[in-house]
């Protein structure tokens, strides 16, 4: 998990917090980060029906039956979870890193975070590869300096270009998402995002807005990437 910087802020959010929630795009490593928590932990999947059933059948009895940490992946996908983590939590307020969960950015995700578990949960957000971790480079420090009122030449050193042209823009056309990126194939890639792009419309966004006229959307998405270029 040397790449992704949030890591050690999910190490430290599991210490200060009873609940920790990785939230974020579809297949920008939510799973891998969860499995990589430190800790012995229940892991259950919500897009599995057998872990699923376990869940939301019953959900205080099954945060009751729980004997250690907990994680749960996909929580968006069991909405009944949220009301029986809260009166969990607040059964057991000092026990700290008990339950981790993640999920796929939704309105549904944040309305039943908020609603249920606020005060008691930490919300992290993860995105694609960033430009350094994609090239196993250090966060920069920039903004802890500029906090910590370092002096110029500190500053001048952190925001000298660590990484070359050519890879910044092989970056920035291949873009983050870890499994095109890591796999180097280009054909893979290109194969990888233009079904990643069915997928986000005809699952998610299909999920969200029902009456959404998808060509017209595709279109829209295509005259952003436009501009961006």
């Amino acid at each position: 998990m040397s790449r992704r910087h949030i890591f050690p802020f999910l190490q430290k959010s599991l210490t200060l917090f009873p609940a920790v929630a990785v939230v974020g795009a579809r297949q920008v490593g939510k799973t891998t980060l969860l499995h990589s928590a430190p800790g012995p932990w229940a892991r259950y999947d919500m897009e599995v029906q057998s872990d699923r059933a376990q869940v939301a059948d019953d959900p205080d009895l099954f945060l009751r039956l729980a004997t250690g940490p907990v994680a749960i992946d996909e929580a968006q996908l069991a909405p009944a979870l949220f009301p029986a983590l809260r009166v969990a939590i607040d059964s057991h307020r000092a026990q700290k890193g008990i339950y981790l969960l993640s999920g796929s950015s939704s309105p549904d995700l944040v309305k039943s975070i908020s609603e249920s578990l606020s005060g008691r949960i930490a919300l992290l957000e993860l995105g694609p590869f960033s430009l350094a971790e994609a090239w196993d480079q250090p966060a920069s420090l920039i903004y802890e300096l500029i906090a910590a009122r370092a002096g110029i030449d500190e500053l001048l050193q952190a925001a000298s270009p660590r990484i070359p042209l050519a890879r910044v823009l092989d970056y920035w056309y291949n873009g983050g998402y870890p499994e095109p990126w890591l796999s180097g194939d280009a054909d893979f890639r290109r194969l990888w995002q233009r079904n990643y792009l069915d997928t986000y419309l005809l699952r998610d966004i299909g999920v969200l807005f029902p009456g959404l006229n998808r060509d017209r959307y595709r279109q829209f998405i295509q005259l952003l990437a436009n501009v961006s270029g």
